[in-house]
Formats: structure tokens, C-alpha cells, sequence
């Protein structure tokens, strides 16, 4: 049982598509959440057009999203070893132009380098139900999925000026491994490096 939660927080299942509205409501909680990491990636198009792009690009082959009464109010992308969160395809090279998508896809596709290993992507609250506690919930979840699934570890990396994620991630028992500089390709984003963050099981 997922502590009260067990029937708002839904696993991403290869054998059960999810319907098109559902994907993009997820994309635009993702985009909405990392628009200042991302947002020079899709200067070339339209912020809706990013949406659907995101939206596209996500796998969903491993994560979960929370839903309450059929209203989609979080999401996390997860990866593992073989097994990528985003798909960054010709759809996108067209759109954004070869360069940007070859850094999206280096920057943002950190993939786990052994089967012990389970990377949080991405993990975010749809803004109009921000403050409620989501995040911790499913953050409480990816531990459960976490030793349900046989994982040793769960790694994360968060950008070094985002000071309340970083509190965040600490007091849910994740501890800085490494501290990366960025500042060549991430200085115009905001942020000059990042941390990778661990939590063992």
C-alpha cells in the first residue's frame, strides 16, 4: 500500500498506452516545472509547440503519475539501466535543430550504468496543486517502487541554485555525491553546475 495514496498514484504501463489528453496534461506539468532549464533548447518554437514535443518525447516506460478525481496532479519520470525516460528523435531535430537536440539529449538523458540503479528524471507538481504535500507523497512512492522493484539506489541530479529542492531531497535521505560544472553550456539557463544526489536502500 502506498500510504493512503495507493489509488491516486498510477505506474506507466508499456502494455496500457496512455490516451493522448493524459500525456499532454503530463508534458506541460514537466514543461511548466523545468521551463528555465529547457526553455533555450525550444527557442525556435512556440511554447505550446514545446508542450507537444515534450509531451511526444517522454517514454513513459518507467515512472508513475498522481491523479485525483481524474485530474492529473503530478508526475515523475524515472530511468534505468537500457531503459531512457525521453526520446530525443527526429521529431524533435527538426524542430529545434540538430546541436540543441544533441545537448538535450546528453544534459537531460543521464542513464543509470548498472541494473542496481534507478535514476529520478524528472519529478513534478501540476502548479494549481503545489503546496498540498504531492511531492512528498510521491517521492514517499518511489521509495516503496524502489525496494518493490529491487533497486539498491535512487540517483538524481538538481541544478545547484535551486536551494528548496536540494533541502527537499535532504531531508528524504539523499546525500550530494558530486558537484558538476555546467557553466559552459548551462550559463545562459541560469545555473552554473549541478549536483548529483544518492539515496541508498
Amino acid at each position: 500500500k502506498i500510504r493512503g495514496d495507493e489509488n491516486m498514484i498510477i505506474n506507466f504501463d508499456s502494455k496500457k498506452k496512455i490516451d493522448e489528453k493524459d500525456q499532454l496534461i503530463i508534458g506541460s506539468i514537466i514543461q511548466d516545472a523545468f521551463w528555465e532549464k529547457m526553455k533555450w533548447y525550444f527557442s525556435k518554437v512556440s511554447k505550446e509547440e514545446a508542450t507537444l514535443l515534450i509531451a511526444k518525447a517522454i517514454t513513459y516506460n518507467i515512472g508513475y503519475y498522481y491523479k485525483d478525481n481524474d485530474e492529473i496532479l503530478g508526475a515523475a519520470l524515472l530511468s534505468k539501466s537500457g531503459v531512457p525516460h525521453l526520446n530525443i528523435g527526429k521529431g524533435i531535430r527538426k524542430k529545434i535543430g540538430f546541436w540543441k537536440a544533441f545537448l538535450l539529449k546528453t544534459l537531460f538523458t543521464m542513464s543509470p550504468r548498472n541494473e542496481e540503479t534507478l535514476c529520478l528524471q524528472m519529478i513534478a507538481v501540476n502548479p494549481i496543486a503545489r503546496g498540498k504535500g504531492i511531492g512528498k507523497k510521491m517521492l514517499d512512492y518511489l521509495d516503496d517502487f524502489t525496494r518493490k522493484e529491487g533497486f539498491k539506489q535512487v540517483v538524481l541530479d538538481v541544478i545547484d541554485n535551486n536551494e528548496g529542492a536540494i533541502k527537499l531531497y535532504k531531508r528524504e535521505g539523499y546525500f550530494v555525491t558530486k558537484h558538476m560544472k555546467t557553466k559552459l553550456f548551462t550559463h545562459g539557463m541560469g545555473f552554473d553546475g549541478i549536483f548529483i544526489m544518492k539515496k541508498t536502500y
